[in-house]
């Protein structure tokens, strides 16, 4: 028997269940991105090593995510955890106060954003306000064109 954890989960995604597949449509131009368990296990783990080695991510940490349900945000639910870091999912869909409220407690030691999040028509003001909230509280912010193709505007 083997303990639940991260790296085994990775390794079944390998080795078990190499043959499947994560799917997803987003972007304004509805991009369609496939993607094999391998590949989200390898992109997890790089994005793992990064989140440690340039941002200094570990264990007791909390990482905020602001993205859509992508192969992405997949990919980061995997990633931070690893480090031993706790994910706090945030919920674009809440006022621009509570989101940042959401954002900044616990404090994080970082924020991923999708830019997706920041070019929704009907989301995009919320996250473009709690952005510049993290921005004045001086928290690392990593901002991903995982959709869209294109960097934020929001400098970083």
């Amino acid at each position: 028997m083997y303990p639940l954890s991260i790296d085994h989960l990775l390794w079944r995604m390998r080795h078990v269940h190499r043959h499947s597949r994560v799917v997803d449509i987003a972007g304004p131009h509805d991009r369609r991105t496939d993607r094999s368990f391998p590949e989200i296990a390898t992109r997890a783990e790089n994005l793992s090593a990064g989140l440690c080695s340039a941002v200094g991510i570990g264990a007791g940490d909390v990482v905020g995510v602001l993205a859509f349900n992508t192969g992405a945000h997949l990919e980061a639910l995997f990633a931070i955890p690893r480090l031993g870091a706790a994910v706090n999912s945030l919920n674009v869909r809440l006022s621009a106060d509570a989101l940042t409220e959401q954002a900044l407690s616990p404090k994080p030691a970082a924020v991923l954003v999708d830019t997706e999040m920041i070019d929704h028509s009907a989301l995009g003001d919320n996250a473009t306000t709690l952005l510049k909230q993290i921005r004045e509280n001086a928290f690392r912010l990593s901002v991903s064109a995982t959709a869209t193709g294109r960097r934020s505007p929001i400098p970083t």
